[in-house]
């Protein structure tokens, strides 16, 4: 059975194996990583919970709405590299995926850092953070497809593949548990409810 998923508040994290990032041009004082944040059609296993794609055109409305969106290493909001609206990071959808360009300041010294190690082949990998606001799902194929998503941020990641992995079954674990404690409150309401009218009877 297939349904759609519209707008959900909860913020995720993916990592794409065939993403990329590089150092494309580098002085004393300034280096430009770019690559690609996320491939498009290419699927994912999340948690071992579900397959999921990014179909064509998921980014476009959110970058065509002007997103203020971040550049940060390993999606840590203390560590920001660029950002949309200062012009120092630069994101596109293209016909492979979702690419990024963004401007690293070689005096801040994490970024510096990040440089040297794309350059030595440490980090090879990128990550992208963004609510769904449009997606398809198949329950038979246990398959999500995001058709239109909102974009967060992009991110030079170290161990890009876990971290996708584990949010995903944090979310899910989450969900489950407050659905779990909703269903227990509105049970011993109605035991409560029910108790005053079952002594009147016995009466």
């Amino acid at each position: 059975m297939s349904r759609k998923q519209r707008n959900n508040a909860e913020v995720e994290r993916r990592y794409v194996p065939l993403a990329e990032v590089r150092i494309k041009s580098q002085t004393p004082e300034r280096s430009t990583l770019k690559g690609y944040a996320a491939v498009f059609d290419h699927p994912t296993d999340i948690g071992n919970q579900y397959r999921e794609r990014i179909a064509r055109g998921a980014f476009r409305k959110s970058i065509n709405d002007g997103a203020d969106v971040r550049a940060l290493r390993d999606h840590d909001p203390g560590r920001i590299l660029g950002r949309s609206k200062a012009g120092t990071l630069r994101v596109e959808e293209d016909a492979h995926g979702l690419w990024f360009e963004v401007d690293l300041d070689m005096r801040i010294s994490y970024a510096a850092d990040l440089a040297r190690s794309v350059e030595r082949g440490d980090v090879t990998g990128a990550s992208f953070a963004f609510r769904p606001i449009v997606a398809d799902w198949d329950d038979e194929k246990r398959e999500r497809v995001l058709r239109e998503v909102a974009l967060i941020d992009v991110s030079p990641t170290t161990f890009p593949a876990y971290e996708a992995t584990q949010v995903g079954i944090r979310t899910r674990a989450r969900t489950e548990r407050k659905a779990l404690g909703v269903l227990r409150r509105r049970l011993d309401l109605l035991r409560r409810a029910a108790l005053p009218r079952t002594r009147g009877k016995q009466q």
